[in-house]
């Protein structure tokens, strides 16, 4: 979802839209990430998720009942405030996974952060 945010923003329709800038300087965005703590199954309905499947292996989790958390303000909301559309996108994505993944009880994010980021970002 982020991607589609990202290139909806970055594309000549939204610029065609809101304008271009004062001296062409990129827009920057305040943005606000948010996940489901929740998933819906037919045989037990609306739970909290409790573990996740990354493309890199999955960091150790604190707790074995560690209950999935969703912060007021969303994920990585302080790192993700005005931010600059030439940053690169997998920068952008770090600081939303590895915040994601702290708040919900994973520590050690560095290895599957990097590697969820290599297997899934191209640019």
């Amino acid at each position: 979802m982020l991607a589609e945010v990202e290139a909806a923003v970055r594309s000549p329709l939204y610029i065609a839209t809101f304008g271009r800038r004062l001296l062409g300087l990129p827009r920057r965005f305040d943005w606000t990430t948010a996940v489901s703590s929740t998933i819906t199954t037919d045989e037990r309905g609306v739970v909290p998720w409790k573990r996740l499947t990354l493309p890199a292996v999955a960091p150790p989790r604190r707790g074995t009942q560690q209950q999935s958390f969703l912060p007021p303000e969303g994920y990585a909301a302080k790192a993700l405030r005005d931010w600059s559309l030439r940053r690169p996108r997998a920068r952008l994505y770090t600081e939303f996974l590895r915040d994601f993944l702290y708040v919900n009880g994973y520590h050690d994010v560095d290895d599957a952060v990097r590697g969820t980021i290599v297997s899934t970002v191209a640019g």
